[in-house]
């Protein structure tokens, strides 16, 4: 058997040659709680992407906001430590990237820098990277040793600071002509 510390409980599980377990999280009061109301699964929408800051906050994406944990805790978000995003489009992807977060929609990119050294980290400055590039979904970006790179309708693109990008994907441009999500596949289409 294998003992495991899963937010705020401890549970068993009989090992299956895997060093590592899937389950569901469920929100919990956190450090703060003295201080602080915490969210429940309930109050928060569908998640569509999580990363993980270097200060040990996870965030996670819904809709148009972004949720802070609390730093270690990622089952603890305080309930007002949240910041919505002035996209157009609910969020697709989002990626930490120094210190700060990379947030996509299908056709946008913007930079949040969390506020540091307090318990919430949603008093933070939201920047607008670019108003036609996005990232298609989570599943498209990907973070490399010097940077953050990630697939949008028009093209592949990598950042190595958060605030400027450049296009990878000049060479075969003609792949990402078909417009809004007909990305088509170099594969069957040459």
């Amino acid at each position: 058997r294998q003992w495991l510390s899963l937010s705020e409980r401890t549970d068993w599980y009989d090992g299956y040659s895997e060093s590592s377990i899937i389950t569901k999280l469920s929100f919990t009061k956190g450090n703060f709680s003295g201080g602080h109301r915490y969210l429940k699964n309930s109050e928060i929408g569908k998640i569509v992407d999580i990363t993980q800051t270097s200060t040990g906050r996870t965030v996670f994406a819904s809709g148009r906001e972004l949720y802070f944990s609390d730093p270690y805790s990622p089952a603890s978000i305080i309930a007002t430590n949240y910041v919505t995003i002035p996209l157009k489009n609910p969020i697709t992807a989002v990626h930490a990237i120094q210190g700060s977060v990379l947030v996509f929609s299908k056709n946008e990119t913007y930079l949040y820098q969390p506020n540091v050294g307090a318990a919430l980290a949603s008093g933070g400055r939201i920047t607008q990277v670019s108003k036609d590039v996005g990232c298609i979904s989570s599943n498209t970006v990907t973070g490399m040793r010097d940077g953050v790179v990630w697939v949008s309708i028009s093209g592949v693109y990598i950042t190595h600071n958060g605030t400027a990008f450049k296009n990878l994907s000049d060479g075969i441009h003609n792949f990402f002509k078909g417009g809004v999500g007909n990305v088509t596949n170099p594969l069957t289409s040459f």
